[in-house]
């Protein structure tokens, strides 16, 4: 005769633990037949940390923080996003990455890459985006916030002073202060000082040449 179907719930399974279960099965005369199967149970409550972020690639883009700053006037320009999570139990299956809308293409890499471009101007301003890490188990992390901001909008004016009038030395101290720039903020390695030059008669000067670069990488 055929034996019943039963079922049981484990209720004394504990997270981080891996289990498999047999069933040993007997008659009324004492003969014994064990049933076992190759599954392997995983048991895992836990979710994933919260992805930290980091960026490469950075082209008419640049990074403060969870920031992107973006020079959406450009004609093209890309940032990627790598995500790394932990999940000490059941490991990390994947992440997921959100679209940034019209105008942006996000084209993903190996696990927790992604890289976000746009190739004409002025792409959709996306709002703050959410980036996830899910576990083997299922389970997703919380949110760490990728916030891209468009930046089209140089330093506030700065200053340059050197004295206005004849000197005798050819070494001339010149004077500068950059502007505070409210967005990506400013870069000293790609600012620079320039001269532009005429000819001195009579105590006049000439038609001035266009400016030309005396330094680049001048910071105040």
């Amino acid at each position: 005769a055929t034996g019943p179907t039963s079922a049981y719930t484990d209720a004394t399974a504990a997270s981080g633990n891996c289990y498999k279960y047999q069933y040993i099965a007997s008659d009324n005369v004492g003969n014994t037949a064990t049933a076992t199967s190759a599954n392997v149970l995983k048991f895992d409550t836990s979710a994933p940390t919260a992805p930290s972020l980091a960026y490469s690639g950075l082209a008419n883009a640049y990074a403060v923080g969870n920031t992107v700053y973006y020079r959406s006037t450009a004609a093209s320009g890309s940032f990627t996003v790598t995500a790394s999570s932990t999940d000490a139990t059941s490991g990390i299956a994947s992440y997921s990455f959100p679209a940034l809308g019209a105008g942006w293409t996000s084209t993903p890499g190996s696990t927790g890459v992604n890289t976000y471009s746009w190739a004409s101007p002025n792409p959709s301003a996306p709002a703050a985006q959410n980036i996830t890490a899910t576990n083997g188990a299922g389970l997703t992390s919380p949110a760490t916030v990728l916030t891209p901001t468009a930046d089209n909008a140089g330093p506030a004016a700065g200053s340059v002073s050197y004295t206005n009038g004849c000197v005798t030395s050819t070494s001339v101290a010149v004077t500068f202060s950059s502007g505070a720039d409210a967005g990506a903020g400013y870069n000293s390695a790609t600012s620079v000082l320039q001269r532009a030059s005429a000819t001195l008669s009579g105590g006049g000067c000439g038609a001035f040449s266009a400016f030309s670069t005396l330094v680049t990488g001048a910071s105040s």
